[in-house]
């Protein structure tokens, strides 16, 4: 009579311990950014752990009667206890090499202007406010080039000269970085026209070399009007971006 709750339950754990621990990688030791490789295993085990305890807990409750069930359990949360502070031990030893957290989470470590995570939180309260706004993307013009003729270095530096223009242009806190050399900013409806027209006018050369601006394509959508879904706000700023990329190549 037990034999079919327990085939149950266990199922049920492994599901969610996949998600959870996909959470795990994905999410928590992404938002620290350590690549402490200890650090790493400690939270993959404690994850582990925390669900071998509940299972185990959940067994008792079954099998009321079994001392020995008692004493796995008992031990299990020792155990868990003991990696839980290993793993906090180990954080908080390290903790200037992990640096703050708020600015790893929220700052693209080259730019210095926002990060993805830093973006995916303001579009959400952005567009939970309901307030309109503008989505403007952004992507480098013959920035594979740069780099095949100059080296990466070299474009690190032009993605961080940009990154500092850019910033000057649009309002603090809107300017995001989202992959290699494409750049997103939310503009309030007020400041459209300067941010475009800045844009338009941007140039430089990178200090102590001969490497110049090589322009920028962009595409902008308007919240609500164009979309209400983030993935089609995207969709229509990054198609916009697309055409205007290939007007100049055709021209």
């Amino acid at each position: 009579t037990c034999a079919l709750p327990i085939f149950i339950q266990t199922g049920l754990f492994f599901i969610t311990y996949y998600f959870v621990n996909k959470f795990m990688n994905q999410v928590y030791i992404a938002l620290m950014q350590c690549q402490d490789e200890k650090i790493q295993q400690n939270l993959n085990l404690t994850s582990l752990l925390w669900f071998i305890c509940i299972f185990l807990i959940n067994m008792h409750f079954i099998f009321e009667t079994s001392k020995a069930l008692k004493i796995i359990a008992f031990l299990a949360l020792i155990i868990n206890a003991s990696y839980n502070f290993i793993l906090l031990y180990e954080i908080l030893m390290k903790r200037d090499q992990i640096g703050s957290l708020q600015s790893i989470v929220y700052k693209d470590t080259l730019t210095g202007v926002g990060s993805r995570l830093a973006f995916d939180k303001v579009m959400e309260q952005k567009m939970s406010e309901g307030k309109p706004f503008y989505f403007l993307y952004m992507d480098l013009d013959e920035f594979k080039k740069i780099n095949d003729d100059h080296g990466h270095l070299m474009g690190d530096q032009y993605l961080q000269e940009f990154s500092s223009r850019i910033k000057e242009i649009g309002r603090p806190g809107l300017t995001f970085r989202i992959s290699g050399d494409e750049f997103v900013m939310l503009i309030f409806e007020q400041d459209v026209t300067h941010v475009l027209d800045a844009l338009h006018r941007l140039d430089f050369v990178i200090p102590s070399t001969n490497v110049r601006f090589r322009g920028v394509s962009f595409g902008i959508s308007h919240y609500p009007s164009d979309a209400v879904l983030l993935d089609n706000l995207i969709s229509f700023a990054d198609q916009q971006m697309y055409k205007s990329k290939m007007k100049k190549k055709q021209s």
